[in-house]
This record gives structure tokens, sequence and C-alpha cells, in this order.
């Protein structure tokens, strides 16, 4: 990548298939309440023929660098030998005004949404703003570029 590169634009591919599932998140049925998190692994050309069939897909906990590496061996294994991946993580997060207290204190809550495909050095992240009840307001944000760590080693 070269410096008049940065910060890198996200693929049209990703910025599609992160369309697709900040949609669906927001549909009107949808309620998040108790949603923590979810990791999920998706062959590429799968995705490219618009089939989302999961070769992976887990409530992910706490991701410390050695979950991560587990489930990217866990999703390695069912995808199959030199197959590319593309991996979305989302996780309901509380944001908080650190000068306020008790409930007063927690703002919003959102869903960010991070897509990131194995062997590339970005992917794109966003999110959709959620009610108290765990429903989407409709407002998003994003999606922005997101730089992977290290791309060789996914």
């Amino acid at each position: 990548m070269k410096m008049n590169d940065f910060p890198p634009r996200p693929s049209p591919f990703l910025l599609d298939v992160y369309a697709r599932l900040a949609s669906r998140y927001m549909a009107p049925h949808v309620r998040l309440a108790g949603f923590q998190s979810r990791w999920i692994a998706f062959r590429r050309d799968d995705l490219e023929q618009g089939i989302e069939h999961a070769v992976l897909d887990t409530t992910a906990g706490r991701l410390t660098q050695a979950r991560q590496a587990e489930l990217m061996a866990q999703a390695r294994e069912a995808a199959g030998p030199g197959r590319a991946l593309v991996i979305a993580e989302m996780a309901v997060k509380r944001a908080t005004n650190e000068e306020a207290e008790g409930d007063e204190a927690v703002t919003s809550r959102i869903m960010t949404v991070a897509l990131r495909e194995t062997g590339q050095p970005s992917g794109v992240l966003g999110f959709v703003e959620l009610d108290n009840d765990g429903c989407p307001t409709g407002r998003t944000g994003g999606p922005m570029p997101l730089l992977t760590l290290d791309a060789s080693s996914d």
C-alpha cells in the first residue's frame, strides 16, 4: 500500500456485503435486546454469488488474540484449503457520558458491524443505532475504512 492510498478505501465488494448486513439488522421487526456479539465467517466466493452461508457462526464472547486465532483456524478448516474468507464481527456496545451517573450515563447503544477479508490490509466498520429496547432507530454510521493489523497472518 502506498502512502497516497492512505487511508485505504474499502473494496466495493465489502461495502456491498456491509450494506446487506446493516440493512438486515435495521429491519423493522429486529430486536437486539440481549444480543452481545457474533463472529461469522463466510467463503468469499459464496458471497460473490449472493449465497450467505456461514462456514462458522458463533457467539464470540470476549475476543482475545488467542480466541480470534482459534476461530480463524476453525473457519479455515470448515471452508477448505485456499478459500478466501470474509469475517463479520458484530457486537452491541454502549456509549457513555463519563460526566453522568447511573442510567443517565448511558447515552446510546449501537451494534457495530466490522467486516474484513483474509489477506487484505483493510476492511469496513459501521454501526446501527439502537433504542433502549434494542430496536434499530434507523440511524447508521459508516461504513468507514478499518485497518487490519496483519493481513498476512489471517
